[in-house]
């Protein structure tokens, strides 16, 4: 809650200065860059009536969160994010909606909601729904979580730069040097290119006729995990292992969000995805997952319901 304080400031400061930032350049700390993981747990921890954790946390965590991605969506300076490290959770949220998103050699990027009981929120309808104008690649990562690594990020449209981790100083006091309050995004853009590997993302993306085959909207998730069950192919027996471990409810609410957010614009999935979240703070799952993977660590959640074919 402390960063959203803080950038929810910072962006009130631009707003109202009259000399405001050409550019925003947004990076995290330390290997564990752009990944929440501690806000969650604290949002256990406050559902269980532990001391020192305010129930209302609940509410007004999302609220704020939701409120500041939004905004940072809406301000006048060109956003850059440098992924160089893990990108997942609530670090998605502060960086996925940047024009210009830089991947490098360290950078994973996952959205593993569906194996802690919850969905792929901070805007996840409207990007995951986007991705390389492809549905079925958003509705793959959101339901299995598959990590993407590197030059993977460019390949999947989910980063539009690659750069080598060891030229990042370079790309930071080039832009330093060189952006002008008068510079269009594509001014910025053509710096960011001049550091970046141009031929990452051209290998064809792997499995995309099978990912194109079985992950359609337009279905129900009950469809979607009978049609993976009907098949022999290596690819279906993969995935199905992989969702498995999954909250079959969580699994329903991502794929009806995802499929939703195609249509909605941001303002629409922000708050579409707010009442979603306080679903889930009325509900067990999300706690049970929490607890099963991040808490008690056991790996072994009591999901309320243990096939998709039982969600209603």
């Amino acid at each position: 809650m402390d960063m959203v304080n803080l950038v929810t400031g910072k962006l009130r400061e631009w707003k109202n200065a009259e000399a405001k930032p050409a550019t925003v350049l947004i990076s995290g700390t330390g290997g564990k860059a752009f990944c929440a993981g501690g806000d969650i747990v604290s949002l256990y921890h406050a559902h269980n009536g532990k001391e020192g954790f305010d129930p209302v946390q609940k509410k007004e965590f999302f609220e704020r969160e939701y409120i500041m991605d939004y905004q940072l969506t809406q301000m006048h300076p060109t956003q850059i994010a440098l992924w160089n490290g893990i990108v997942m959770g609530g670090g998605v949220g502060v960086s996925c909606h940047s024009p210009i998103r830089v991947a490098t050699d360290n950078t994973m990027y996952a959205m593993p909601e569906t194996a802690i009981g919850f969905f792929t929120d901070v805007g996840g309808s409207y990007f995951l729904s986007r991705v390389k104008n492809n549905i079925s690649l958003g509705l793959y990562l959101g339901l299995t979580g598959h990590r993407l690594k590197a030059k993977d990020l460019v390949q999947w449209g989910v980063a539009t730069h690659f750069v080598p981790s060891d030229k990042l100083d370079t790309l930071r006091a080039d832009l330093v040097a060189n952006v002008q309050s008068s510079s269009s995004q594509a001014e910025i853009e053509q710096i960011v290119s001049k550091h970046s590997d141009l031929n990452a993302g051209s290998e064809p993306i792997a499995d995309l006729e099978h990912i194109n085959h079985f992950f359609k909207d337009g279905k129900t998730i009950h469809e979607v995990i009978a049609s993976l069950e009907s098949s022999e192919t290596d690819f279906a027996k993969g995935t199905l292992k992989k969702l498995k471990y999954m909250s079959p409810l969580a699994l329903g609410v991502v794929y009806e969000q995802i499929c939703r957010g195609k249509t909605m614009s941001l303002a629409e999935v922000f708050e579409m995805e707010y009442n979603i979240s306080q679903g889930f703070m009325h509900h067990t799952e999300f706690f049970e997952g929490v607890r099963a993977l991040l808490v008690d660590k056991d790996r072994s959640p009591n999901w309320k319901y243990k096939k998709v074919s039982e969600v209603p």
